[in-house]
């Protein structure tokens, strides 16, 4: 048996498109996303061949604070149970020290147990697991795009929301969380991707809004603030979809209870009552 791990090139495309075929009932993201990782520097991206057949691939993707994120982890599934998830996160593991990251993290299905094991057994902790709930888009948009002038008030009920620290401070970008940052959230404000709801003249609740192109949808990265707040931010991302986009999506972590039922009382419903999403995170030792 030969094996071999490399930097992933253009003429993988057709042996990554047979690997995806049948993974997430043929709704894998990984053969629309695959060109724009090819050309993507900050990070890598690879494959794995067995015995010259591309049997499997992963991406440790760096941001600019130094974190990485690793994700696109599959194998060909004729080759599931040989331990080649296990080399590949190896690998995958090898090159985040390499590239110097202070943390890493991923997400995974909760009943992808193999991958959960060889996470808690190679340093992984879980931050939370979400629910995975969805609504139609429409509606009518009513929530106030936030500015410089609510920049500050919006910044401190952010940081003591229960979303912060569910997450430890991260925003949803679908299966992606990314680090909410001082500079991160500026360029969400200045986007139009912070959203906030008035009551009693008050700022009542904060939403950041994610808008993934390539699934064409738009998730909440995260909400906070009353319940009525939540639920009408809530209605202003399903109207924020339409048009444009073709999905709404709130993942939610699920010791907010109380976010879910907001987000419930807006028409959103849980995509899998027996399946969520896993979030983990590795502190790298320096």
């Amino acid at each position: 048996m030969s094996l071999l791990i490399r930097d992933a090139r253009a003429e993988d495309k057709p042996a990554v498109i047979e690997l995806t075929r049948t993974i997430w009932e043929g709704e894998d993201y990984l053969p629309y996303v695959f060109d724009d990782w090819l050309e993507t520097t900050s990070g890598e991206f690879f494959v794995l061949e067995l015995d010259g057949r591309l049997a499997g691939l992963g991406r440790a993707l760096v941001s600019e604070e130094g974190d990485a994120w690793l994700e696109g982890g599959r194998i060909h599934p004729e080759l599931q149970g040989q331990g080649l998830a296990s080399v590949m996160f190896a690998y995958q593991m090898h090159k985040v020290r390499r590239l110097g990251c202070r943390a890493a993290r991923f997400t995974t299905a909760s009943d992808n147990l193999p991958v959960q094991h060889l996470a808690t057994a190679t340093g992984f902790q879980k931050i939370t697991d979400s629910s995975l709930c969805e609504a139609d888009p429409g509606g009518d948009f009513n929530a106030v795009v936030l500015g410089k002038m609510e920049r500050d008030a919006a910044w401190d009920m952010i940081q003591a929301s229960d979303w912060w620290k569910a997450t430890d401070g991260l925003k949803c970008a679908g299966w992606v969380w990314e680090v909410i940052t001082p500079a991160r959230f500026d360029a969400w404000l200045q986007a139009g991707d912070v959203w906030g709801w008035l009551e009693n003249g008050q700022l009542a609740g904060v939403m950041i809004a994610s808008r993934i192109q390539v699934h064409k949808e738009v998730v909440c990265g995260l909400a906070t603030g009353s319940a009525s707040a939540m639920t009408a931010l809530a209605g202003a991302l399903r109207a924020r979809a339409t048009g444009e986009y073709k999905h709404v999506e709130a993942i939610i972590p699920v010791e907010l209870s109380a976010t879910r039922e907001a987000f419930e009382a807006a028409g959103y419903r849980r995509l899998y009552e027996d399946l969520e999403q896993s979030l983990f995170h590795r502190v790298m030792k320096t």
